[in-house]
């Protein structure tokens, strides 16, 4: 395995981290008076909770690490090649589906996001996801690769237009990761890889800018870096103001699991989901999105919430020392896509559904190449 890949979610994650809990934290440090006025509401209502937040954000990122020097499980796996024609078969039967859907859609793309469906709009996620992790799976043929890289490239395209640019950043940086470490892009410049990270960044703040109406300018696009993790943050304070406990039961973790079941299959799921609202009243998400923070705590405890840090990166280091074949390898880079901003800015809802959709999708292609696996435990 490439040593360099050793580092690499550790590294996304480390970016989340500081952009989502060290930057607002470090912001919000700064005396009242020297706030924007559209800040001087959130700095009044979290300022006595920020040094709670601090420490538990530490400990995420102490508790992500930890996994570093523990022992995994190595994985005895045949790397097989997938049928041509099942593969193919699978592409062309999901970019039918996703024609279907993009015309449902077709009146609501780039028409603002108040009216949009979400019974159209899940579907189109989900095709995003599975397009996703059939880049790698398809990389080796020619015929698969084009066809599923071109309806990747609409599908991301139709999301940009209807409020779905996470997807479709988790796609960008699954699929740059591998290439940069398996693909095309292996022997790019580190100086290069800074500037296309500015260039990535910069244009999904002014999607966002415009998403929400404002007026492009350079004031609101340095705004729009500095707000988000801001205004996402401001759930992991006010959990604080909840009654908490060392370890709880993850009934909005689990509700996650319903979210995974078709759209078309059960349209109502939406409203029979619980949400972390439901687990405390008193955290307050103005903007949207909800911070890992308050996710983790909500859902399982000041203490449970950490384990769930330290079980899921001790997974991606699992997967990270088995890169033996093709599934293995899009099922980590997959996940690894989701680290430095759906991990730490989207509910569990979302979250859960990203990440069993990922097995899911590992399991069939499992069955479909007909590869069995042992596993035996190593020191690495």
């Amino acid at each position: 395995m490439n040593i360099k890949l050793k580092k690499i979610h550790y590294l996304l994650f480390f970016l989340g981290w500081v952009y989502y809990i060290f930057t607002p934290i470090l912001i919000l440090k700064f005396p009242e008076e020297y706030m924007p006025e559209n800040l001087q509401f959130y700095y009044g209502a979290i300022h006595e909770n920020i040094e709670y937040s601090m420490v538990y954000g530490i400990l995420i990122l102490i508790f992500f690490l930890m996994p570093r020097y523990f022992r995994v499980p190595i994985l005895k796996i045949k790397n097989k090649k997938f049928s041509i024609n099942i593969n193919l078969f699978i592409q062309i039967f999901i970019v039918c589906i996703q024609l279907i859907y993009i015309f449902i859609a077709r009146d609501n793309i780039f028409q603002g996001y108040t009216n949009l469906d979400a019974l159209v709009v899940g579907p189109i996620n989900t095709i995003q996801l599975i397009q996703t992790y059939l880049h790698i799976i398809n990389s080796e043929n020619k015929v698969n690769y084009y066809i599923n890289n071109t309806s990747l490239i609409v599908n991301s395209i139709v999301l940009l237009g209807m409020g779905g640019r996470l997807y479709v950043i988790m796609s960008i940086i699954s699929i740059l990761t591998y290439e940069l470490y398996f693909g095309k892009f292996k022997k790019i410049s580190k100086f290069k890889i800074y500037v296309y990270a500015v260039i990535f960044i910069t244009f999904f703040s002014i999607i966002g800018i415009i998403r929400n109406g404002g007026h492009l300018n350079l004031d609101s696009l340095l705004g729009g870096y500095i707000f988000e993790p801001i205004f996402i943050s401001y759930s992991g304070f006010t959990i604080f103001n909840c009654d908490l406990n060392l370890f709880s039961w993850p009934s909005d973790y689990l509700s996650g699991f319903k979210n995974i079941i078709p759209s078309f299959i059960w349209p109502d799921k939406i409203n029979n989901m619980l949400t972390i609202f439901d687990t405390c009243s008193k955290i307050e998400s103005p903007q949207g999105g909800m911070s890992i923070v308050a996710s983790t705590i909500a859902s399982f405890g000041l203490l449970g919430g950490l384990c769930y840090v330290f079980i899921f990166s001790y997974i991606l280091k699992i997967l990270q020392f088995n890169l033996k074949s093709k599934n293995l390898v899009s099922l980590y880079m997959y996940l690894i896509g989701i680290l430095p901003f759906m991990f730490f800015r989207d509910p569990f809802i979302i979250q859960v559904k990203v990440i069993l959709l990922g097995f899911a999708l590992f399991i069939a292609f499992c069955i479909i190449a007909k590869s069995p696996s042992t596993i035996v435990v190593t020191n690495v």
